[in-house]
């Protein structure tokens, strides 16, 4: 097997703005990792906005679609500065806890 990482939610519904994710992100290294400065986690969100609006006044409506970066927010799990930069061979466990932000639509 090779190395890998999974994401671990301990909710099983919709999340809405304002609501706090908790997880766990496992790491499972088949060999020494090296050159790591931290193991981290970015909630990155957007929105969409399909509208349909005329080509000119009064001429044939056309669909319009727009999408925005509204979130992007890195969680830094656990630092290895202090330890050589290397992650060594095994299986990590990094728990987290996120809040959403109020105001996502």
């Amino acid at each position: 097997m090779d190395s890998f990482i999974e994401i671990e939610l301990f909710q099983n519904h919709p999340y809405l703005a304002g609501n706090v994710l908790y997880g766990t992100v496992h790491l499972y290294c088949k060999e020494n990792i090296a050159d790591v400065k931290q193991v981290s986690l970015t909630l990155l969100g957007e929105e969409q906005v399909y509208v349909h609006l005329p080509e000119s006044k009064g001429g044939p409506v056309k669909p319009v679609t727009k999408t925005f970066s509204i979130v992007s927010q890195k969680f830094v799990l656990f630092n290895y500065d202090e330890y050589e930069n290397v992650i060594l061979q095994g299986q990590f466990s990094y728990p987290f806890t996120l809040y959403l932000p109020d105001w996502l639509p």
